[in-house]
């Protein structure tokens, strides 16, 4: 499976959205999702079946390649389906809620 993880940049989180839930990124911004303080932490192919081997994988035994902190609330998964298409889940308190997200105004975004 071909994904890209986000992560918030702390130097760009002057509202304390790291590690919180949807529902209060939403409603402290607007109820808008500000992408503008993400940045792009990893893209590449992962042996996963679903959003919980993606998670698992990258807290249990994390890729060589990738050297920031382990998933958690508040992080984005970009599943990609070709070039055209992806689907971006949100981690959020239980679960992954599937949300819109706009990769251009992220930091690093390629």
């Amino acid at each position: 499976m071909k994904i890209r993880i986000y992560q918030i940049d702390v130097e760009l989180d002057n509202n304390n959205f790291l590690f919180r839930n949807l529902a209060f990124i939403y409603s402290k911004s607007g109820e808008r999702f500000p992408e503008e303080i993400y940045e792009l932490v990893y893209e590449g192919e992962v042996d996963a079946n679903n959003l919980n081997d993606i998670y698992n994988t990258f807290n249990q035994m994390p890729p060589k390649k990738f050297h920031k902190r382990e998933l958690s609330v508040s992080d984005v998964f970009e599943i990609i389906h070709s070039e055209e298409k992806s689907s971006f889940y949100f981690v959020d308190s239980i679960g992954f809620v599937l949300i819109p997200f706009e990769k251009k105004k992220v930091k690093s975004a390629k």
